[in-house]
């Protein structure tokens, strides 16, 4: 992770800087985002986009996972599911729209599900009349200590059955 240098009261502090947690891996997924835009064009379904963008991600080595189901908890109890779009190398989640724009509610929405999981960096792909995305980053120090699992293998071998070939 990169490192982001402070001045404080005369000191250099290093610390982590969360903002540039895997920018490596989301500059090549937001740019494989703008292959298959560019390729398909506008007024598809999300699925449509969806099994494109995977199959575009897995041709460049990435290990892909659709539409899976991650637990919400409430005071030590599960009180659903949530399904993600897609799941990439198992750090990043992918929240597809196919939309006039990006809107506060969906950016809340992939919010809402970095803070239900172990997972830190999440994009929001808009595939609508004009392409665009924003990167989420809610680092797992300031989530709330509710029981978050990561997605296990059994599950995501499951949800899988459900990719693009």
């Amino acid at each position: 992770m990169k490192q982001m240098t402070l001045i404080f009261s005369g000191f250099l502090l290093d610390m982590p800087n969360e903002q540039f947690l895997h920018s490596d891996l989301t500059k090549t997924m937001i740019g494989t985002f703008y292959e298959v835009y560019n390729e398909l064009g506008h007024g598809f379904i999300e699925s449509v986009y969806e099994n494109s963008l995977a199959i575009a991600l897995r041709g460049k080595g990435y290990e892909v996972h659709q539409q899976i189901a991650i637990p919400v908890w409430f005071r030590g109890k599960k009180v659903g599911d949530f399904d993600a779009d897609m799941l990439v190398n198992r750090l990043v989640l992918l929240e597809l729209k196919v939309a006039r724009s990006i809107e506060d509610a969906h950016v809340a929405q992939l919010l809402n599900y970095l803070k239900a999981t172990p997972i830190e960096v999440g994009l929001l792909l808009n595939f609508g009349p004009r392409p665009e995305f924003k990167r989420v980053v809610f680092g797992n120090d300031r989530k709330a200590s509710t029981p978050i699992e990561p997605p296990s293998d059994l599950f995501l071998s499951a949800s899988s059955a459900f990719s693009a070939v």
